[in-house]
């Protein structure tokens, strides 16, 4: 119990400390704001994507105001919802000690984001407000319902396991690849046994009524709503997505482009901890847990490195299980009973260096979260204030900037003809190396000819004018 206790105030401590020093994405800002008028009018301004994060978002800002860290709280909570469902369906699959590392694996181990080199994002992609912050946890419900179905089978578990990931896919529409991986082990797990077809039917039945729920939003553009989400993938994966992996610049993201992302923010040490983590899992004792979570964390990674748009991102919906996967492992061979053989103390070995690993980087983590400092944009809008800048509009190839300016609103460079004059201009190498340095000295141009002035703060370019 002290072990549980204690991964829980670490948990607390992860998902809320400094909740609002880390800068807002862009996707934070859009998500936040359509949010606010979906709640308010019904309306959303951010197309494509379902809206049960997106109404998440908007009711925590009714409740909390219209900042950063109100539509932060969401993920914060649902941070600690997948630490507590970690727990629970770690001690079901493999024992108690099990569902405390994995939940304190979670807890503490980094998951930022790099691009292109540049460090985007601090620590823990959980923490901000997008919409694998709802879906993820979502999905280890559903996984967990899923369990109890393939296990024991049940009307309840399984309109429960169709409900949760039908939800997910509400809040992502890609989460829905889990609903095949479930249906697919839970038939070959309980072949031959009655009701299997109703059951199953009520999982797909239960899903397809959960994931449309909450577009009852909308009224009676409702069926409209649902085909844009429907329609919104194959029209993104036509227009492609500049990213820069690397010193590499792609219009179309490569299949590995996901597996680049994660090198590149967790490094090889990390990288091969969960490596040597999912082997031992593989080579564990657990056979039907682990083949059930390969499923379900496989569905989910090969819908992400199948489409020509990746984001860093994006890991945050197989996180979790691939987490399980790897506490199954460790704590398996760990455990196991004491052997004379060659192979069963190499792994022995394996595993306790595996999980050293692991809590060294958990560790650094946490170090490193107790002493989080101002983000680059924090730290450039506290510029321009203290210079009495106070911007209508800022043309950008970055991050959300106008958040820290009240009133002000965001221009993309890539869509203006710089006809109207911006008072500021916002320039992030992470998406500037992506761009031909001909149309990035083009925006420069039009700071110039404003009467705006270069400052570089951080990794950041910006260019403003004192009044």
């Amino acid at each position: 119990m002290p072990a549980l206790v204690a991964v829980g105030v670490v948990a607390t401590f992860s998902a809320f400390w400094r909740l609002g020093r880390s800068d807002w994405k862009l996707d934070e800002d859009a998500y936040a704001q359509a949010g606010w008028f979906l709640v308010h009018d019904g309306i959303d301004t951010n197309h494509g994507h379902p809206p049960l994060a997106k109404l998440l978002f908007g009711a925590s800002e009714v409740v909390f105001g219209r900042n950063l860290t109100s539509v932060r709280a969401v993920a914060a909570v649902g941070f600690l919802v997948s630490v507590a469902l970690l727990f629970v369906l770690g001690r079901q699959m493999a024992g108690w000690w099990t569902g405390v590392a994995a939940a304190g694996l979670f807890a503490v181990l980094p998951r930022s984001m790099v691009v292109a080199g540049w460090s985007v994002a601090d620590l823990r992609i959980d923490r901000y407000a997008l919409l694998e912050s709802v879906s993820g946890p979502l999905i280890l419900a559903g996984l967990a319902a899923g369990w109890q179905w393939v296990r024991r089978g049940g009307w309840n578990w399984a309109v429960a396991t169709g409900v949760l990931i039908g939800l997910a896919g509400a809040a992502k529409l890609n989460s829905l690849v889990v609903l095949v991986a479930v249906l697919v082990v839970g038939v070959a797990f309980r072949w031959g046994r009655e009701r299997l077809a109703g059951e199953s039917g009520a999982v797909l039945g239960a899903a397809v009524v959960a994931f449309l729920l909450p577009f009852a939003v909308f009224g009676t553009r409702a069926a409209h709503q649902v085909g844009e989400v429907l329609r919104f993938p194959t029209e993104r994966a036509n227009e492609g997505h500049l990213l820069a992996l690397g010193t590499d610049v792609y219009d179309r993201s490569p299949w590995w482009a996901n597996l680049r992302y994660v090198w590149d923010a967790d490094g090889p040490w990390l990288v091969a901890a969960v490596v040597f983590g999912l082997v031992l899992a593989v080579l564990s004792r657990r056979r039907p847990a682990v083949v059930y979570l390969l499923a379900a964390t496989g569905a989910l990674m090969a819908s992400a490195m199948a489409s020509p748009i990746a984001l860093p991102h994006y890991r945050a919906a197989w996180t979790a299980p691939l987490v399980l996967l790897i506490a199954i492992g460790v704590v398996d061979h760990l455990t196991a009973s004491a052997t004379t053989t060659t192979t069963d103390s190499a792994l022995r070995v394996v595993a306790g260096a595996t999980l050293a690993v692991l809590v060294v980087a958990g560790a650094l983590t946490m170090v490193r979260l107790a002493t989080l400092p101002e983000g680059d944009y924090h730290q450039l809008a506290r510029s321009a204030h203290a210079d009495g800048v106070r911007p209508a509009k800022v043309l950008i190839y970055s991050e959300s900037v106008a958040p820290y300016f009240p009133g002000a609103y965001d221009a993309l460079a890539p869509f203006d003809d710089g006809s109207q004059p911006a008072q500021m201009v916002v320039l992030d190498p992470s998406l500037t190396d992506a761009v031909d340095a001909a149309t990035v000295e083009r925006w420069r141009g039009w700071a110039r000819s404003w009467g705006l002035v270069p400052h570089r703060v951080g990794r950041l370019e910006g260019w403003w004018a004192a009044p």
